[in-house]
């Protein structure tokens, strides 16, 4: 019995830390101003995240970044790469390889592609317009470009899952404004995820709109079954939303 209560006080003291990980110290940051000069890459980068990405001039989804939370440096935007599986949230040395590959192995939450009447520019410019979020966002309801005291660039966002409003601060990883592909997550400073959103022209005037999350370590063994649900549903709303939204700013530049 007491092996039962020492171990669910650790897993709880485990799953704690993860989340105060997820938030990060608020303190620890500051809000990242664009300045006139800046490409939007180099505003959602930064000198230090941008030397560890390649850019490519075609039209292909292929990503190249040496520091991100995928396993792998090069993967394809398109197909959810797996994730670093290392630290705390993965339960090495407590539940062995075995339950981290099982039980905690990754999750892949992908809603249905939207396929949105606008330029892929006008979508481009509402997916990286961060601060007018809470304007339009049912699922993403605040967020911020802030910038952490390592010169690293961050998305810090409060969602709402279900009841509750989660604050969770992610690194920027990748942002390619010429292909429409931006990707940022956490690896090791604290539960491995990893979110992905790539636009694809159909024509001058349909965009297609595509992402997923992917989740690993103990948080991805909360998310089977009712988060999971509540995650899904969330971006869903929130294509859809992003839809209206681009039409209303293709009205407002006819105007």
């Amino acid at each position: 019995m007491l092996h039962v209560v020492a171990f669910c006080f650790a897993f709880g003291m485990i799953f704690i830390d993860g989340l105060r990980r997820l938030s990060g110290k608020k303190s620890a940051f500051k809000k990242r101003a664009h300045e006139k000069s800046q490409s939007m890459d180099d505003w959602l980068l930064g000198s230090a995240q941008k030397q560890h990405c390649m850019f490519y001039e075609d039209k292909s989804l292929v990503v190249h970044c040496s520091r991100s939370s995928a396993s792998s440096i090069v993967w394809d935007a398109s197909l959810p790469p797996v994730l670093v599986a290392d630290g705390v949230s993965h339960l090495y040395g407590i539940m062995g390889l075995f339950l981290t590959k099982v039980l905690l192995g990754d999750i892949i939450i992908r809603p249905e592609p939207t396929d949105i009447p606008a330029p892929a520019s006008v979508v481009w410019d509402v997916v990286t317009d961060f601060d007018k979020y809470e304007e339009w966002n049912p699922f993403q309801k605040r967020v911020e470009v802030v910038e952490s005291h390592e010169g690293f660039v961050c998305i810090r966002m409060t969602v709402k899952l279900g009841v509750l409003d989660i604050v969770s601060t992610e690194k920027i990883y990748y942002c390619d404004s010429n292909r429409f592909i931006l990707a940022y997550g956490i690896d090791r400073d604290g539960p491995a995820s990893l979110r992905v959103v790539y636009l694809e022209a159909l024509s001058p005037f349909l965009t297609r709109l595509n992402s997923y999350d992917i989740i690993s370590g103990y948080p991805a063994l909360f998310c089977r079954g009712y988060l999971r649900n509540v995650i899904y549903n969330g971006f869903t709303n929130s294509h859809n939303a992003m839809k209206l939204r681009c039409g209303e700013m293709l009205k407002l530049k006819k105007r």
